[in-house]
């Protein structure tokens, strides 16, 4: 049975704890780190039309569901997403993922479908907790 050099094992450790040193530094500078490190934006979603509106079953609202999305400073955020979602009721979208314009606006138009009565439509932007809900009514 061969055994290995105190040089050798000396060396390969040597070797070791150098590559264990770079990996870990460039981790601390953020080199392999994917968590962002900027600053977080609270986001504010607001109704701005097409809220309360009501229609023929199978016919698109006359007035798209339009909202304004701002950072908590009331900056509006241009590119952020809005995800569109029934959450009540019978409704078909036009858009469930729309993003904001230069302006800070995002809408999307519903169509009543199935049932008359109310439906409920939530935007939200991404990633966050800002929403608002819309209503309508399917008659």
């Amino acid at each position: 049975m061969s055994m290995l050099s105190p040089k050798f094992i000396f060396i390969v450790s040597f070797f070791a704890a150098i590559l264990i040193t770079a990996f870990t530094a460039c981790e601390h500078r953020g080199g392999n780190n994917p968590t962002p490190t900027g600053p977080t934006i609270d986001y504010k979603i607001t109704i701005v039309s097409g809220n309360n509106q009501s229609g023929p079953i199978g016919t698109q609202l006359a007035a798209p569901l339009k909202v304004y999305v701002t950072d908590d400073a009331g900056v509006k955020q241009v590119a952020a997403v809005v995800r569109w979602s029934v959450v009540e009721g019978y409704g078909d979208l036009s858009a469930t993922s729309v993003t904001t314009d230069v302006e800070g606006y995002a809408e999307t138009y519903l169509t009543p479908v199935d049932y008359a009565g109310e439906v409920q439509v939530q935007a939200k932007v991404q990633y966050t907790d800002a929403s608002v809900t819309f209503t309508a009514t399917g008659q």
